[in-house]
């Protein structure tokens, strides 16, 4: 393959890369590191609690920063998310601002079966089930970003 088309297809990602917002629970932190890396491999970027804030830093201003600033915001529905009042807090946040600007930014990501937060008129990606993990990944990056050049390495 010609060196400049190459450099140019593994670059095209950087001209579609979104900022993402991951709303979670802290007790999730496994789960939620793995998506993390799955998302940032398609070549998006991703504000994470606490690696996006510095030392000293308000963390709630910090949060309502990188929520205004993100594309996308994922709220990561589990048993722990339930109870979570950092993630409450955030989503109240992201639909604030969602009504203020007109623009869509949640989208709920299931990690764990059987939780109640969340509307259960929107539909959820499901991150729960290993099984399907690799189809409903694609749909979410597919939301993110329709244009997003992506490869998803799955290991069973």
């Amino acid at each position: 393959m010609n060196m400049l088309i190459w450099i140019f297809l593994n670059h095209l990602s950087d001209f579609n890369m979104k900022k993402v917002f991951i709303s979670y629970s802290t007790k999730d932190k496994a789960k939620v590191g793995k998506i993390k890396r799955d998302i940032e491999e398609c070549g998006h970027k991703v504000w994470i609690y606490p690696q996006a804030i510095d030392v000293g830093t308000d963390i709630i201003k910090s949060e309502e920063e990188g929520i205004k600033e993100s594309d996308f915001v994922l709220l990561m529905l589990s048993k722990n998310a339930d109870d979570a009042e950092a993630v409450k807090k955030e989503i109240a946040f992201t639909k604030k601002i969602e009504r203020k600007t007109g623009k869509k930014k949640l989208i709920v990501v299931s990690i764990d079966p059987g939780n109640k937060l969340g509307d259960n008129t929107v539909q959820k990606c499901d991150l729960s089930n290993p099984s399907i993990y690799a189809h409903e990944f694609y749909k979410l990056m597919s939301k993110i970003d329709k244009h997003s050049n992506y490869k998803l390495n799955v290991v069973t």
